[in-house]
């Protein structure tokens, strides 16, 4: 029973992040017609709050786990819960400078991951334009500093023959670690503390070296 409600929720959360746009859309129309900006408020909210809100009801049922999953062809009987986590959180991607706005009051933006469930040390600081797709699965040691465009990413996809196979794994930032400039880290990344990860620097999967493509 509990995996036909999960492929119920699988096929919905496809229109998940377009139905939230939407609403704010409407809440726009009518502050414009009944002239109450009460509802701009709302309609603004609607998109933090609605998805956070959904993201964590959901996990609460249906945990994000991690490990190996295939994702194509579906798995009827382990249907994978990230699927849908990643579908609420489908916005942000859309619209990144939700988030980016965030990042101008200082602590907000590590104060927003804490609510999707990640663990963000104090004093941390972001750029505007710092990427994060999947906001429940980072920890971040105190004063790490992030540079412009740094994207982590705990998922990562692969081919095996016919099969589409999906890893998730937490990213594990350590206290003071200085993260270059557009630099990519991918799934059970671990950066010890005290880290400089220069400019331009990725990880693949499980890695704990950062490799820079500045020579």
């Amino acid at each position: 029973m509990k995996n036909k409600i999960l492929w119920v929720l699988i096929v919905a959360s496809f229109y998940f992040s377009a139905t939230v746009v939407l609403a704010s859309f409407v809440l726009v129309c009518v502050a414009v017609y009944t002239h109450q900006p009460a509802w701009l408020v709302l309609a603004f909210l609607n998109l933090y709050v609605t998805p956070l809100v959904s993201y964590r009801v959901f996990h609460f049922f249906y945990p994000i786990k991690e490990g190996r999953q295939q994702m194509w062809p579906p798995d009827k009987d382990n249907p994978s819960t990230w699927v849908v986590g990643h579908k609420i959180q489908l916005v942000y991607e859309a619209m990144p400078w939700l988030e980016h706005i965030l990042v101008m009051v200082p602590g907000l933006y590590a104060f927003w991951l804490r609510r999707w469930g990640s663990k963000v040390g104090g004093d941390t600081f972001f750029t505007p334009q710092v990427e994060i797709t999947d906001r429940g699965l980072v920890e971040i040691g105190d004063h790490s500093f992030f540079g412009h465009r740094v994207f982590m990413s705990s998922h990562l996809v692969i081919q095996r023959g016919e099969r589409y196979i999906l890893f998730v794994r937490r990213i594990k930032i350590g206290e003071r670690c200085f993260v270059g400039a557009m630099s990519n880290f991918g799934p059970g990344t671990e950066i010890e503390d005290g880290s400089f990860v220069p400019l331009s620097s990725y990880t693949l999967m499980n890695d704990k070296k950062p490799r820079s493509l500045i020579k």
